[in-house]
């Protein structure tokens, strides 16, 4: 059910922002795979967003947590603690 949601707001997204033509929208798994490669390449997919050029909608936590597997999710949650920790080393 979550899975389906996400296909149609992905799918909205595309089609929100070319409503004057329709444009080819790559597939769920096309996404995933795309999602799990970056994750998979390392810190960049912190700043993933929508391969599709007008979307460019971002590919947040939730969203690839609904989408990845649970190993690719926790990559990517170390990636997240990572960044925060390196962000903040002045902190104390």
């Amino acid at each position: 059910m979550a899975v389906m949601k996400v296909l149609v707001t992905l799918t909205t997204l595309a089609f929100s922002k070319n409503k004057k033509r329709m444009v080819k929208t790559t597939t769920l798994t096309q996404k995933i795979g795309y999602i799990r490669t970056s994750i998979n390449d390392g810190p960049a997919s912190l700043m993933l967003k929508c391969p599709e050029p007008p979307c460019g909608a971002a590919f947040g936590p939730d969203l690839i947590g609904v989408l990845t597997t649970r190993g690719d999710y926790e990559r990517y949650k170390h990636f997240l603690l990572i960044s925060y920790v390196e962000g903040h080393r002045k902190i104390k």
